[in-house]
């Protein structure tokens, strides 16, 4: 494998991804699927679960900028809750 990184150098900037890749991230993929599953097939509670399972999916990324906390390259979900704007508590308070 350290052959094609050397031979080829972008080869492990587009394989981040899957060498990030746990078995929890799998799982939790698992998880919002199901509830992706339910609020779709079932018309389980579809306004509470569809987002939280296209949450659970788009979370778990490995090395995705949605939510990464690098400085200066903070992800797109870092920015909104830090701006209060998904967080319903601050502005009943």
């Amino acid at each position: 494998m350290d052959a094609l990184f050397l031979q080829y150098p972008w080869l492990n900037e587009l394989l981040m991804g899957f060498i990030g890749l746990s078995w929890k991230h799998i799982v939790m993929w698992g998880v919002g699927a199901l509830l992706i599953f339910l609020a779709v097939k079932y018309d389980y509670e579809p306004a509470l679960l569809l987002p939280i399972g296209f949450g659970a999916v788009l979370a778990n990324i490995p090395h995705s900028s949605a939510v990464s906390l690098e400085v200066g390259a903070e992800g797109f979900l870092i920015t909104l809750y830090r701006t209060r704007c998904f967080n319903w508590y601050h502005r009943c308070c």
